[in-house]
């Protein structure tokens, strides 16, 4: 309520929730901004014998999972994911340092992903 110690008058009240909106835009301007860096650091290759998943911002991470390792093909959706429309591939092998997940795709992309790569496992843990 203006005038009951508050705030000395409208003016000051609307300067006050300007700054408080600006301090908002800012933090969500910021919040974007590492959003996006964030779903550019995660990048995969598919090679003739293994595939090449990178991730990290500051950390950069590289692991090379062989075609004949992987014991998994996942694909994993949540709430939110399945609201933004995007899904996970998750690869699982022998030793859980190789794991890799490959987020932020759309679900044709994921499903179609998934196939290839279960087929090029089945070939390369077959010795085709």
């Amino acid at each position: 309520k203006v005038g009951d110690g508050l705030f000395e008058s409208r003016a000051d009240h609307r300067r006050q929730l300007v700054t408080q909106q600006g301090r908002f835009v800012q933090q969500l301007r910021g919040t974007q901004a590492l959003i996006g860096r964030r779903v550019r650091s995660f990048g995969y290759a598919e090679r003739d014998d293994d595939l090449l998943v990178t991730s990290g911002i500051m950390f950069r991470r590289l692991v090379i999972v062989p075609y004949g390792r992987m014991q998994l093909v996942d694909v994993k959706t949540g709430p939110i994911d399945r609201w933004l429309g995007i899904t996970t591939v998750q690869l699982h092998t022998a030793a859980a340092t190789t794991d890799a997940s490959i987020p932020g795709l759309e679900p044709d992309t994921a499903a179609a992903l998934r196939d290839r790569l279960a087929k090029r496992g089945e070939q390369r843990s077959a010795g085709l």
